[in-house]
């Protein structure tokens, strides 16, 4: 992401309008300005009793791009950690460069600057090297992603047309709204207590606040609606707030798809009898359901550590889009399927080494089974969904 992009609207024209978000293996970060040297290997020849030289052309120079990196807020230590994670893996990947575009690169170092008088702030200089190892196959990987990316996003596209709410009495307006608040409420629960970024949690739950704020202007027009809360979830996937590290997925992704699997709400009192506003209530149920799918997918998207992590997120995933598909017409139903197979593509070629695991009989607490596992204690919790840490039996798994 560009500082100069904070100060200055998306809309922009020109220059800065062209200018894209700065990226490493889908790790954001800010940035105010590059260097790139360049230039061409030249030999030049002298010979005894010439007065002029003979320069031979040996060649373009290989490019050396150096950024300085920001990383800015109250969870600006996990932004940092993130982004030092991606510089340190030894395979060549896509910088998405704000002034160059995207770049086939590998990192060749990185200095990091951090100090008490600037709490909150980070700034990592980094020095990329262009590479031509396995292009072919990085273009490939990325047209994948891409696949899945788009896919997802237009399975949210026909969600979001597909919606419309019937004509309600006032009595029944005021029940479904209710309705509408205590999902909404639910959701900020889930939110504040989920391990994503500060910034994240402040972002969906300041649009949850504003959406009950508005809720009657909202529910007047059923389009709006249908993308509000579908604005509010994707904020989960936007990685210009915050990027959910791929540790905490798991846990994340199993949370919002468990709520696919709730009853449908019942409202008491004169609109119970009112048709409309049960059938308003099970097609605001199913676009909730079919908007939290397309968010699980967008951010099982991702590079993983263990195939553990992999097939867990990947068996919550397909498991809640084949139980959505029954009630889809047929263009839904298509595109569900499209962004199935998409996201089963992209996470199942990747390369990834088991973890190890252990069959725990007698609990341990969780910070002794980290250690003996040489793991840091809150990924160790993270990745085996300890919900008591005190008290830990059964298969766990290590890095």
């Amino acid at each position: 992401m560009n500082l100069l992009n904070v100060a200055n609207s998306q809309n922009q024209k020109g220059w800065r309008g062209r200018m894209q978000d700065a990226s490493f293996r889908g790790v954001t970060f800010y940035v105010d300005s590059h260097e790139a040297k360049g230039g061409r290997r030249k030999a030049r020849h002298e010979y005894p009793g010439c007065d002029v030289s003979d320069v031979e052309d040996m060649g373009e120079n290989a490019w050396d791009y150096n950024l300085t990196a920001y990383c800015i807020g109250d969870d600006y230590d996990k932004k940092r950690d993130a982004l030092l994670k991606a510089l340190n893996q030894p395979d060549p990947a896509w910088l998405v460069h704000p002034w160059l575009g995207r770049l086939w690169v590998t990192s060749e170092r990185w200095t990091v600057t951090e100090s008490i008088d600037k709490g909150g702030y980070c700034a990592i200089q980094i020095t990329f090297w262009p590479t031509r190892e396995d292009e072919a196959a990085a273009a490939a990987a990325t047209d994948a992603v891409d696949a899945a990316t788009s896919a997802t996003g237009k399975f949210g596209d026909l969600v979001e047309s597909d919606f419309n709410l019937l004509e309600m009495s006032a009595e029944g307006l005021a029940a479904f709204k209710s309705v509408v608040q205590g999902k909404l409420e639910t959701l900020r629960q889930i939110i504040s207590v989920a391990n994503v970024p500060l910034t994240m949690i402040q972002s969906v739950q300041g649009m949850i606040t504003g959406a009950l704020a508005d809720i009657d202007v909202i529910l007047s027009i059923p389009g709006r609606y249908a993308s509000t809360i579908r604005s509010i979830y994707n904020t989960l996937t936007d990685s210009s707030v915050a990027v959910i590290e791929s540790r905490d997925k798991p846990r994340v992704i199993e949370r919002l798809a468990k709520q696919t699997t709730l009853q449908t709400a019942t409202v008491s009192g004169p609109a119970a009898y009112e048709k409309n506003v049960q059938t308003n209530i099970v097609a605001e149920d199913i676009l909730t359901d079919r908007i939290i799918t397309e968010t699980i997918t967008d951010l099982a998207i991702d590079e993983y550590e263990t195939t553990e992590d992999r097939d867990a997120i990947l068996a919550t995933v397909t498991e809640t889009i084949d139980r959505l598909l029954p009630d889809m017409n047929d263009d839904l139903f298509q595109a569900a399927m499209d962004m199935r197979t998409t996201v089963v593509t992209v996470l199942t070629e990747q390369e990834l080494d088991p973890a190890v695991t252990r069959m725990i009989v007698t609990p341990l607490p969780a910070r002794v089974l980290a250690y003996r596992l040489e793991m840091d204690v809150d990924d160790f919790i993270a990745r085996n969904r300890i919900s008591h840490p005190l008290f830990v039996s059964g298969r766990i798994y290590g890095s």
